[in-house]
């Protein structure tokens, strides 16, 4: 077995990858566990995986798990980069590959809790605005709860 370390992705692989997710994105982010759909999955990654290696920018061929993985290390790259910038712990991040736009793009169909920088809360929060609940693709605002509810809460 070849133990070499896989060449890196170049940046329009990752621009690629993150571009054919996207068209993919439904079937991998799809909920279960069953052997149909991790299958669906796996066939998803391995699309992924076939449409770099048509491209063959860099002349390596990836495996559907090495993209998986490459998948979610620009996740976690964007993330880092998105709370240093939002914590005040570093520049704006303006330093993100293209790749990584469209990944922090793709991450913010998720609900996202956004507060005063350096601020604490000490008294209960009144609901005076809709919430946010996003279920798949799909928005549903809700309505604020009763103040009761609320002041039962704290």
């Amino acid at each position: 077995m070849d133990k070499r370390r896989a060449s890196y992705f170049t940046t329009a692989e990752q621009q690629l990858l993150m571009e054919f997710y996207e068209e993919v994105e439904d079937t991998i982010r799809k909920k279960g566990n069953t052997t149909a759909i991790i299958k669906e999955r796996e066939k998803a990654w391995q699309t992924i995986a076939d449409r770099l290696n048509a491209t063959n920018l860099s002349g390596h061929k990836r495996t559907w798990q090495q993209v998986k993985i490459k998948y979610k290390n620009i996740l976690q790259a964007v993330k880092k980069k998105a709370h240093r910038t939002s914590t005040g712990d570093g520049p704006p991040s303006q330093d993100m590959t293209p790749a990584e736009e469209l990944a922090l793009h793709l991450s913010k169909v998720r609900p996202v809790m956004e507060g005063i920088q350096g601020g604490t809360v000490t008294d209960p929060v009144q609901a005076t605005e809709t919430v946010r609940q996003v279920s798949g693709k799909r928005r549903t605002l809700l309505e604020p709860p009763e103040d009761d509810l609320v002041s039962t809460l704290y």
